[in-house]
């Protein structure tokens, strides 16, 4: 497996972790619809709010920033996969989209930033 992709990995347990620690019942991770991905969905205890969290995750002296990565086309596909996977469920639940940036730096500490309500 490719470094960037071990990073992302990493990125992604950690978001999953940070998320059960905040009260989420992790449901789904890298759910596919076609060509598109959810990275992580969540649910609260009652099931009556559903997140849809993209997860960049990124070395901290990168040129870019992390959650500059989710641009609108990103959104959009983002909104057709989550559109998939609440037909695919049923769910009537709220919707939520939200992104979690990790950053990793050279130590391998690694940070999480939580962005609710992002789109």
């Amino acid at each position: 497996m490719a470094l960037h992709n071990e990073l992302g990995k990493k990125g992604e347990e950690l978001a999953a972790a940070y998320l059960r620690q905040k009260g989420w019942y992790i449901r789904d991770r890298n759910w596919r619809f076609r060509h598109l991905e959810l990275d992580i969905v969540a649910t609260d205890e009652w099931g009556t709010r559903l997140l849809f969290v993209e997860v960049k995750t990124r070395k901290a002296h990168a040129l870019t920033d992390a959650a500059a990565a989710v641009d609108d086309e990103k959104i959009r596909n983002l909104r057709k996969a989550a559109d998939a996977y609440v037909k695919q469920s049923g769910s009537n639940a709220e919707l939520r989209f939200d992104i979690i940036t990790v950053d990793a730096d050279d130590n391998g500490h690694m940070t999480v930033n939580h962005i609710p309500n992002a789109f």
